[in-house]
Formats: structure tokens, sequence, C-alpha cells
């Protein structure tokens, strides 16, 4: 899985790479010979559908900084819908909550935003609901906003 668009690629690695799942690779590294393909969801083996949720968490987690400026730089999207409206439970009232507090300050980290936001609640499983969802129904989704 590609970490910056949570891209989900075929590799193909070199017969002498000591690889395992969860492993970050470099595409350009010795270890591969190359991208095969861009995978879908539904195109994983059930043990990489298994494994998808906690890659997700690990790149959020290792990013912070980028997804908390994904909160902080949120915008209307259309003129009925806001960035924040994908997320899963946020409904107008917690999108105003965040809007008016990062328009007080932007937010540091994800326990910032915890913290300055009463009803928000676990702000880093919010994006990764999204991102799943995103990449589980990549045809039916209409907005896609965390993945590439």
């Amino acid at each position: 899985m590609g970490e910056s668009g949570f891209v989900l690629l075929e590799l193909v690695a070199a017969e002498d790479a000591n690889l395992s799942p969860g492993d970050r690779l470099a595409v350009e590294v010795d270890a591969l010979n190359g991208v095969t393909r861009r995978l879908t969801y539904h195109t994983l083996t059930q043990a990489a559908q298994d494994r998808l949720k906690e890659t997700i968490t690990a790149i959020i987690a290792d990013n912070e900084q980028r997804f908390i400026d994904w909160y902080n730089n949120a915008q209307p999207i259309g003129l009925r819908k806001h960035q924040l409206d994908v997320l899963p439970d946020i409904g107008n009232k917690r999108r105003e909550a965040i809007i008016d507090e990062c328009r007080r300050g932007a937010f540091t980290d994800f326990a910032d935003l915890e913290a300055r936001v009463e009803s928000l609640h676990d702000p880093q499983a919010l994006l990764i609901e999204r991102a799943l969802s995103e990449l589980r129904e990549a045809e039916e989704v209409r907005y896609k906003l965390l993945v590439a």
C-alpha cells in the first residue's frame, strides 16, 4: 500500500529479498523488481484485507501531521457538502465544532483535536474508517478525499 494515497499495488520482490507483511519499502529499492499493477480491495486476498486496517492505522500514526493538516485545511466540496461531512459520525454539529475550534487556532495533533472538540472521540479512527470505505466501495464513493 502506498503511503501517500493509500494506493494498493502488486509488487514483484527480488528472489533474494527477505520480506514479510507490513514491511515498508521504497519502490526503487533493490529488494523489488518493480510494480506489476494497481489493485482494488476486492482483488486482495482475505489475509491482505484483514491486515488493511492495521496498515492504514500505522500509516496515519506515522504521518500524524499530514492528517492533522487535513482536518485543519478541510474545505467545502460543494454548495451543501464539506470535506468533514464525509467522515463517519460527523454531522452538522460536530462539523461546526471542528471548524470553530480550527478558526481559534490550528490543531497540533490528534490529542489536541480530541481535547478541543468535546463531541469528537478518536479522530484518527474516523480517518481510518473513511479510508477503508473509499477502498472497499471505490466505485460507489462519490468523494475520494483520502485514497488516490
